[in-house]
């Protein structure tokens, strides 16, 4: 064997020892948790939690914690009754916090320290978009005759998950789709139709280290098909149809939710969870660099969408204000898990306290105050 093969040989072999390393972390290690598990696919949505199913993990700092999902398919066992107020949350990881014991949740926790006598029921889903929630809404919440209904929408995902196929963690599915025709609501895309088909997606599902080389990579380059970058980049400085569809698909979504919530006497509250480069003031000055943005750029986008809103008579609540006074009086990202930049339990806790604040201060949701 030639020294120019035993080179080449050499190179693959460290190749393979590096990509089953990583491969055995990302299953085994302390994050290496498959939350596929708790998640079984859904003809309607597209995938949702399965009934009774759990999975218990530990975190990088050692905590073990179990995730229950409960026989209706929702988060934990919740000690519902129906002669009380009732809160439901809709939305994707920012509201279903799935890394965090129940406990540890904001939903928990304005149940359990805030609200007195109220359900505060979590419906959010990882990945899931507002056709999702809205759905889902539809199919379980309205049976549990809500008070108040509050959507979580992520500045990060949620203006693109509608508009086109994007796949997730959960099973690289396709997800229901909404239009509107002639100022009408429509579904379509149901029964969804499968796994997302290409060689790369079904070599994703099968590797969590190829998953996370993937999309890394594309964020960097750009080349996945549901583009991570930063939405003041896509939605700021993108004039194409498909940003400025996007953009009004969701606002008119949440309008329709929105009305329909309000002929059932059912308060509704849009509540904005900006990305952490919105919230940490050096990553957001990094962001301006890498892509030319302004400081007038930071809350722009928020701001139009909540005007969007407001205009159509929602309640809207964005967070990024008193994120970005939290943080810069923290001096760092006190509120936020440095591998997945999701709320810890202390943002989770900081969270349930400014929005009970919002939900009793601003709003008047009478089943609540008289329950308070």
């Amino acid at each position: 064997m030639n020294l120019f093969v035993k080179r080449i040989f050499l190179i693959f072999f460290g190749f393979f020892l590096f990509f089953s390393s990583l491969e055995f972390y990302f299953w085994y290690g302390p994050s290496g948790m498959s939350f596929k598990s708790l998640y079984s696919v859904d003809p309607v949505l597209g995938w949702d939690y399965m009934p009774n199913s759990s999975v218990s993990f530990t975190d990088d700092m050692g905590h073990e914690s179990v995730i229950s999902i409960d026989a209706n398919g929702l988060r934990e066992d919740n000690d519902f009754s129906s002669d009380r107020p009732t809160v439901i949350v809709l939305g994707d990881s920012f509201a279903a916090n799935i890394g965090l014991n129940s406990s540890d949740v904001y939903t928990d926790i304005l149940e359990d320290e805030f609200f007195s006598g109220v359900n505060v029921i979590n419906f959010g889903v990882k990945g899931y978009g507002i056709v999702q929630d809205y759905l889902k809404l539809r199919d379980k919440g309205f049976d549990l005759d809500p008070d108040l209904v509050v959507l979580v929408f992520s500045t990060g995902s949620d203006f693109m998950d509608d508009s086109s196929y994007s796949s997730t963690f959960v099973f690289s599915r396709n997800r229901p789709k909404a239009r509107f025709e002639e100022g009408s609501l429509v579904f379509y895309g149901i029964p969804v139709d499968g796994e997302v088909d290409s060689v790369i997606h079904w070599m994703l599902r099968r590797s969590k280290a190829l998953y996370w080389l993937y999309y890394a990579v594309g964020n960097v380059i750009g080349f996945s098909e549901h583009p991570l970058f930063p939405p003041e980049v896509r939605m700021i400085d993108d004039s194409s149809v498909l940003a400025n569809g996007s953009f009004h698909l969701a606002c008119d979504l949440l309008l329709s939710m929105g009305e329909e919530l309000d002929d059932r006497n059912v308060d509704f509250l849009v509540l904005i969870s900006p990305r952490v480069h919105i919230v940490d003031d050096e990553m957001f000055m990094d962001l301006s660099n890498d892509y030319l943005l302004s400081p007038s750029d930071r809350f722009s986008l928020n701001n139009r969408f909540r005007e969007c809103l407001e205009a159509g008579g929602v309640d809207v609540f964005d967070l990024s204000d008193d994120l970005v006074a939290h943080e810069r009086k923290s001096r760092g990202l006190d509120l936020y898990d440095p591998s997945d930049f999701h709320w810890n339990a202390r943002g989770n806790m900081f969270v349930a306290e400014i929005l009970y604040d919002h939900i009793m201060d601003e709003m008047n949701v009478s089943a609540l105050k008289k329950n308070t």
